[in-house]
């Protein structure tokens, strides 16, 4: 799951140097790596890579803060869908 966090963002979102530097724990939104408009096209990309629709509500930093956060936020989601 990790690897494919990664590539949407090495392909889509982020240079993939900085994403060869991301850590699980590094902060994507608080650390300026994201901003708003790059955050919603990420969402946008998790949704189709792993079949799953974000509420407005779930597009915060909470759920897509780091790579340990989404992950986490994925697995829930695809759970409950």
């Amino acid at each position: 799951m990790e690897e494919k966090i990664r590539r949407i963002l090495s392909e889509h979102i982020l240079d993939p140097e900085e994403v060869d530097e991301l850590q699980t724990d590094t902060l994507l939104i608080s650390g300026g790596y994201l901003d708003s408009i790059s955050t919603l096209r990420f969402a946008t990309f998790l949704e189709e890579e792993f079949n799953i629709v974000f509420m407005p509500h779930e597009v915060t930093r909470d759920n897509l803060d780091s790579l340990e956060l989404i992950q986490g936020f994925l697995v829930r989601k695809m759970e409950n869908e």
